[in-house]
């Protein structure tokens, strides 16, 4: 298996991968009934939790060993090399701007069917991280 370092192909599948947690996310909020400011805070509260988890930002351990999440991504036809970046992940640092992007500040544009192709479309993904 090749394993080759690509920062920007990396983040650009990273926040691929967040931006459909915070949606799965804000879907299961919404039915649940979560609202406006209160769906914003949670969704990026659960989010962020998440993301540290996957990232490896999270300390965890198994039997007195630390473990560490390493993220990559398949690549190819066959699927024989993974696109990786020096550092690792760092997702969750850019939860909280996702959220803002896909419910607009504090929440406020939370009654979106179906983001991405409702009526109002989610700002890009850059717009709002840090």
């Amino acid at each position: 298996m090749k394993i080759t370092v690509d920062p920007q192909h990396f983040e650009a599948l990273e926040l691929r991968v967040l931006e459909e947690v915070v949606e799965s996310v804000i879907d299961v909020l919404e039915k649940a009934g979560v609202r406006d400011a209160a769906l914003a805070e949670a969704a990026a509260s659960i989010s962020f939790s998440v993301a540290a988890i996957i990232d490896g930002s999270r300390v965890m351990e198994l039997d007195g060993e630390p473990v560490l999440p390493f993220l990559t991504f398949a690549r190819g036809p066959d699927e024989s090399e993974l696109v990786a970046s020096r550092g690792g992940s760092g997702m969750h640092e850019y939860v909280h701007g996702i959220v803002e992007d896909m419910l607009g500040q504090n929440g406020l544009q939370a009654t979106i069917v179906d983001r991405g192709r409702g009526e109002v479309p989610p700002k890009s993904l850059g717009s709002g991280c840090f």
